[in-house]
């Protein structure tokens, strides 16, 4: 029986997709959508698929009408699925802890099925470290598969193979003494010729990323970019937590959605991480300071960033927030699938119109089609004004390290000062002053060089209203 459930067309405000279908749920093993930085849904032929696990192994599915239908099993194993695309052929990493298996799948696009790779039908066992973590597959510009993992002897490492990828290369180590329940994931930059891996580094505090460049030796990779370092704050276990999810754009630009481990409010504990193609680290963005286990969507044709995450540490709504690529921030939550599930999960690489994301609970995964549909959306605000609690008055980022900026507005068109109190109510210094128009954003940016670390009141005064925030500086 197909169960087709009804389009929900979002209001046409700001960040939020236009439309999100409900998908008929698929009953599967424990929690089938994991893990955080491995992808399950892919696009062949104007169709999507999934690789899922269910109680006879892990299987291949096909979407129709809004339902998932059996197409080839690929494995008896319970394994959770990463892969990448080259041309029409699928190459599945099908991670089951040290034991994991890889395959390969060709679509025929005469019989709009899937068959065995005519060059490698075979299942290949591919072992991975005593007590592995996670792993993770991409494929660089010349065609070598990588696979990204780490155990619990504290290594960062990666293996390669050269098709028909039967036989895998010994582990080459990019990090050690990492935490054991660290982890890390492979990304491909065709751009630069460079395939890469960002990882978590709970006992430094910091994050790590390295490239290795198509032609040179496999064990030649570049030094520890240890990303968006100066925002990390002296705040619970550090910037670094075990959860990442990447995209990259096709200028070569990385969005990274983490988790930071200051689990306190007041903090970013949901965040993005952004590698510009000149290798320059911006500093970190706050998406949340609430939820776990964020993905980042990207839709590159109308700039769009999409940070999708689970509500609560074992499940809940699974939520995002929206953000232009041009001005990052990131504002309004909204709720994508109601009740206790978690793990999200969606295609490798960015879309255009519409995409899929599933996640799942003990017992079945749950997804939606969703789109953005350009008609159909009220141009995108970068401001940050968390309208829904009511606030037109915050600052980005915040805590900040040298600096940080303040964006409002005002209902009316008026004068307004911003003046700098500390924890004890002493007065600073009048920032600034000036005459607002009524309801555009103001933005100031405020250089905390010669501040002390510590917490600060910002008061924003006009002729008939008085608005404070706090600001948290870490040096």
């Amino acid at each position: 029986m197909v169960f087709i459930y009804a389009i929900t067309i979002a209001s046409h405000s700001n960040a939020q997709f236009t439309t999100i279908s409900n998908l008929a749920p698929l009953a599967a093993r424990d929690f089938a959508t994991k893990e955080k930085h491995q992808s399950k849904v892919f696009q062949m032929d104007g169709k999507y698929w999934a690789i899922l696990a269910n109680s006879t192994g892990t299987h291949l599915w096909s979407l129709n009408n809004n339902s998932w239908s059996f197409e080839r099993q690929l494995v008896t194993k319970n394994s959770r699925a990463d892969y990448v695309i080259i041309d029409n052929t699928v190459h599945i990493l099908l991670y089951s802890g040290s034991s994991s298996q890889f395959v390969s799948i060709e679509y025929d696009r005469d019989k709009q099925q899937f068959k065995q790779w005519n060059r490698n039908k075979s299942t290949v066992d591919i072992n991975l470290e005593k007590d592995v973590e996670v792993a993770s597959i991409d494929v660089d510009k010349n065609g070598r598969l990588w696979i990204a993992s780490n155990g619990d002897n504290g290594n960062v490492n990666v293996r390669w193979s050269e098709a028909p990828y039967t036989k895998w290369s010994a582990p080459i180590t990019l990090e050690r003494g990492v935490h054991a329940d660290d982890i890390c994931a492979v990304i491909s930059l065709p751009m630069f010729n460079q395939i890469g891996v960002l990882w978590s580094n709970q006992k430094t505090k910091r994050w790590g990323f390295k490239t290795h460049t198509t032609g040179d030796e496999t064990t030649r990779w570049s030094k520890d970019e240890v990303p968006a370092s100066n925002s990390a704050l002296s705040q619970g276990t550090g910037i670094a937590d075990d959860h990442i999810n990447i995209k990259v754009a096709s200028d070569g630009t990385l969005y990274a959605a983490i988790k930071t481990g200051y689990d306190k409010i007041g903090y970013p504990l949901i965040a993005l991480l952004v590698r510009r193609p000149s290798g320059v680290w911006d500093e970190l963005y706050e998406v949340s300071q609430t939820g776990t286990l964020p993905i980042v969507l990207l839709n590159e044709e109308q700039n769009l960033l999409k940070v999708v995450y689970t509500s609560a540490t074992y499940g809940g709504d699974i939520l995002y927030k929206e953000s232009s690529t041009k001005n990052i921030s990131f504002c309004e939550t909204h709720t994508l699938i109601k009740g206790n599930n978690t793990y999200a999960s969606s295609i490798k690489g960015s879309y255009s119109s519409e995409t899929v994301i599933l996640a799942s609970n003990e017992n079945q995964v749950v997804g939606v089609l969703v789109s953005d549909d350009p008609t159909l959306r009220v141009p995108l605000t970068s401001d940050c004004l968390v309208e829904e609690k009511g606030v037109n008055f915050t600052a980005i980022p915040n805590p900040f390290m040298s600096e940080t900026t303040v964006h409002f507005s005002l209902p009316e068109s008026e004068p307004y000062t911003l003046t700098l109190y500390d924890v004890n109510g002493a007065r600073i210094s009048r920032i600034h002053n000036s005459a607002a128009v009524s309801g555009k954003i103001n933005k100031y940016t405020i250089d905390a060089s010669s501040l002390a670390r510590g917490l600060y009141i910002l008061k924003l005064e006009t002729i008939n209203k008085v608005r404070t925030l706090k600001l948290v500086h870490e040096r």
